[in-house]
C-alpha cells in the first residue's frame, strides 16, 4: 500500500520510525525478569511449571522447611523407580505451593479485617469533624449576630412586648 492511499505523509512515517528505534524494551536483568512474568494471568492459575513459586513472596518461603516436607514424603511414600520418584517430588511442590497460598489468604483476611477497622475509625472521625464544624459555624453566627447588634443596635430587631389594649364600647 502506498503513502498516497493511505494518506500518511513522509513526515509521519519518518516520525514513527524514529519512534520504533526508542522502544525496544527493558535492558537491566532485573527489567527483563519482571517483564518475562507479564503473560500471568493470575497467580495460582498462571501457566507454567515454576509460575507460583516465582509470584509467591520469597520471604515467606523457607526452602529447609520444604526439603523437610519432600523428605518427609519421600519416606512415607518410598518410591520405586524415577517415575514414582517425580510425582512425590510433584505432590510435596503442590503441597507447599498451597501451604503457602493458606497462609496468603489467611494474611489477606487478616488485611481486610484490618482495613475495615480503618475504615470505621475514618468513618466515625469524620462524623465527629462534621458535628463540631457544624458547633463553630454556630456558635460564630451567635457572635456574629452580638457584633451585629453591638455595632448597629438600630438596625437589629426589636422585641417588643405588646400590651392588650382594652377597646370600651361606645
Amino acid at each position: 500500500m502506498s503513502l498516497v492511499q493511505r494518506g500518511v505523509s513522509p513526515r509521519q512515517v519518518a516520525a514513527n520510525q524514529s519512534n520504533a528505534q526508542k522502544s525496544t524494551g527493558p535492558k537491566t536483568p532485573e527489567g527483563k525478569a519482571r517483564a518475562s512474568q507479564n503473560a500471568f494471568k493470575t497467580g495460582a492459575y498462571a501457566k507454567g511449571s515454576n509460575a507460583l513459586r516465582q509470584i509467591l513472596p520469597r520471604s515467606r518461603e523457607d526452602p529447609q522447611e520444604q526439603e523437610q516436607l519432600y523428605q518427609d514424603l519421600l519416606e512415607s511414600w518410598q518410591p520405586d523407580d524415577t517415575m514414582q520418584a517425580i510425582l512425590v517430588q510433584t505432590i510435596a511442590d503442590k503441597t507447599w505451593d498451597m501451604l503457602q497460598l493458606r497462609g496468603l489468604r489467611r494474611e489477606s483476611q487478616l488485611t481486610a479485617l484490618q482495613i475495615s477497622q480503618i475504615q470505621d475509625q475514618r468513618q466515625t472521625l469524620q462524623e465527629r469533624r462534621s458535628k463540631a464544624k457544624t458547633r463553630r459555624r454556630a456558635r460564630g453566627q451567635v457572635t456574629m449576630k452580638r457584633l451585629l447588634v453591638a455595632r448597629w443596635p438600630l438596625k437589629t430587631p426589636r422585641k417588643v412586648k405588646r400590651s392588650r389594649q382594652v377597646v370600651y364600647n361606645q
